[in-house]
């Protein structure tokens, strides 16, 4: 009988390299002073809505959970929801791995490669938008990997959930609502999946939690969707100087944050991934790629043409 994956070595020894990594967190959020964005989200904390000019509301009710609700005011409170966040990211790593493929070595190595990660590391304790994002996007992940090896209706509503809570993150989830839905179509069995009524019910079911998302911009002239418009304009001025500064310093700010070797590894990945796929036609490898190539491609192809932030 197999024994259970949290009674094994393996597990035990992730764990303490987990919490290691977790009181670290903590030391850092006591010690360290708020950045700016931090104090800028604390401020909208005060002030609980649903969007704000920039970025959706998830951040700012997060801090208000930290701050307002336990009535602690200092950096670490503030912080302190992120820092559970970056835990949970983990944890939704370590799973997701270990349901693609079967290996507890394997989903414990996936989830302590992922904190030694420098962007990870450093970004693990800062209350910014993109531990929710990270968080939501991978629980996102998880919930379609059950769905492709249960074929359990429960985890289209649980995707819908992941992914309203993504985009009430950052607005960049709509690479990944763009990917889950490319997944859909892609699948070799889109046929069983697109008759399936539970996709179209957890479909509105999304539309339903994010109304208030859509109604808060259209009460504010879609100030949201202008910024990010006028954030992505492509400069008029262009030549091939301003290309390879834009292009270059996009992809090595993407070595320091993820260090070399593990940029280039994932993209070497990424290129064998993709070459499984067309062979084998798996729905695994679909999701896998479905949800970050292009996020990925996008953002590549920007660095040519603009100025580009490497979050």
């Amino acid at each position: 009988m197999e024994k259970v994956f949290y009674k094994t070595s393996v597990f035990k020894g992730m764990a303490l390299i987990l919490g290691a990594f977790f009181l670290i967190r903590v030391w850092l959020a006591c010690s360290l002073n708020l950045t700016q964005d931090e104090a800028y989200y604390w401020m909208w904390s005060r002030n609980i809505d649903w969007c704000y000019y920039d970025h959706p509301g998830m951040i700012a009710w997060l801090e208000y959970a930290g701050t307002q609700l336990t009535g602690m005011y200092t950096a670490f409170f503030v912080r302190l929801p992120v820092i559970f966040l970056s835990l949970g990211v983990s944890i939704a790593a370590y799973i997701t791995s270990y349901d693609l493929f079967g290996s507890h070595e394997r989903a414990a190595a996936t989830a302590v490669l992922m904190n030694i990660i420098p962007v990870f590391f450093i970004g693990g304790i800062m209350a910014i938008t993109d531990i929710p994002l990270t968080f939501f996007w991978i629980l996102s992940a998880l919930f379609l990997i059950r769905l492709i090896k249960t074929k359990n209706p429960v985890y289209f509503y649980l995707l819908a959930l992941s992914l309203a809570g993504a985009l009430y993150s950052k607005y960049t989830t709509m690479f990944l609502i763009f990917g889950v839905v490319l997944f859909f179509v892609l699948s070799p069995n889109r046929c069983t999946w697109l008759k399936n009524p539970h996709l179209w019910f957890s479909a509105l079911f999304a539309f339903l939690l994010l109304t208030p998302m859509i109604w808060w911009n259209y009460h504010h002239d879609w100030i949201s969707y202008r910024f990010l418009v006028n954030r992505g304009a492509i400069p008029q001025s262009f030549s091939l100087t301003k290309l390879l500064d834009y292009f270059f310093s996009y992809h090595g700010a993407q070595f320091l944050l993820l260090s070399p070797l593990i940029y280039i590894a994932v993209i070497l990945t990424l290129l064998r991934v993709a070459k499984r796929w067309l062979s084998e036609r798996d729905d695994g490898v679909l999701a896998c790629l479905a949800l970050s190539v292009p996020a990925l491609l996008y953002f590549s192809y920007l660095s040519f043409r603009t100025r580009t932030h490497p979050n």
